[in-house]
């Protein structure tokens, strides 16, 4: 995701650094093959949360999660997709979902 895109995605997160609510690391259970010499593996991708409702205090009001009950990585493993190389699991897209919408 941030190989060729790295100075443009903190770019702006900087931009919108004072409505960041929190980061959720997606641990995706192994890394994406390099695809040249020298090069890490890629193993996770980052979920950033925003939010206009005070970003500063890490609580969601409307958060539909227990107490202690979540964390802030999340193990999922990939899922291959014959269609779209860069598809997301429904695993984690549902996750999203129940913890975070009605």
């Amino acid at each position: 995701m941030i190989t060729g895109n790295k100075v443009a995605l903190f770019k702006l997160l900087g931009h919108f650094a004072d409505k960041i609510k929190e980061t959720i690391i997606w641990n995706k259970g192994y890394g994406q093959p390099a695809m040249k010499m020298g090069t890490l593996n890629s193993q996770f991708e980052f979920i950033f949360i925003f939010s206009n409702n005070n970003p500063k205090n890490r609580m969601f009001d409307n958060a539909y999660f227990k107490r202690g009950s979540e964390t802030n990585v999340w193990d999922i493993k990939r899922q291959r997709n014959r269609d779209h190389l860069a598809a997301f699991p429904q695993e984690l897209v549902k996750r999203i979902l129940i913890n975070f919408t009605k």
